[in-house]
């Protein structure tokens, strides 16, 4: 069968083969466009212009710095909660469960676990494996896993689908920094709301995205700023 190495002549011949495929039929490109965008996890509102795809992506590692980190992290995986998704913190067991619940999480899709400090490396990043192959969402503080095993549960994450967030120390490449700096804080007779910037630094593709949050707000939420 003869072909031709003019890329003008292949491009006239996909094109020709394309006008007669049926209308109900999608291109590979197409198909893998509706997958990945169809499989984003939901995220409250006030935060998704913070995201570049408006959600959680499955299979993304983010690591989340600053005063308000937790409850960032709380915040961002608090949707996907009420969407059926699991979600387990790892090595954060002074987390206050209210406070959590007030962030929008339903508390019965939230797992809490954590290593002994005795536990080896190895045996820390074993169950730390385990968690982003059971789970939706995993919230983990300081994994003490190698950056051989770092690299291993990476490789898990994006096979399972995942979502991580990060805080503390750790060795693992991650897909983006939020930073959560507090900018201001509001009394009456007790703390009633926080006003947040957030920032988000897509390693990829060396762009970032900003907002300003209340976190929490009036109410123990997370709700936009507008001043």
């Amino acid at each position: 069968m003869g072909s031709s190495n003019n890329p003008h002549s292949l491009s006239h011949s996909v094109q020709r083969v394309l006008e007669h495929v049926p209308s109900g039929v999608s291109t590979a490109q197409q198909l893998l466009h509706h997958r990945s965008t169809s499989q984003i996890r939901r995220i409250s509102p006030p935060l998704r212009s913070l995201f570049p795809r408006g959600g959680l992506e499955p299979g993304a590692i983010y690591e989340c710095r600053g005063q308000a980190a937790t409850s960032l992290a709380c915040a961002a995986v608090a949707a996907s909660t009420h969407d059926n998704a699991w979600t387990c913190f790892f090595n954060m067991s002074s987390l206050n469960m209210q406070a959590v619940a007030d962030l929008g999480v339903a508390l019965h899709r939230v797992v809490s676990t954590s290593c002994s400090e005795r536990v080896s490396s190895s045996q820390h990043a074993h169950v730390l494996a385990a968690l982003v192959e059971g789970f939706d969402c995993v919230i983990a503080r300081s994994p003490q896993c190698t950056p051989s095993a770092a690299r291993a549960i990476a490789a898990r994450v994006q096979r399972h689908g995942s979502t991580v967030f990060l805080l503390g120390q750790h060795n693992f490449r991650v897909d983006a920094v939020l930073a959560a700096t507090t900018t201001d804080w509001f009394f009456d007779d007790r703390l009633a709301a926080r006003k947040i910037h957030m920032a988000f630094h897509d390693r990829h593709q060396h762009r970032t995205n900003d907002t300003h949050v209340f976190l929490p707000d009036r109410h123990g939420g997370v709700s936009a700023c507008t001043a």
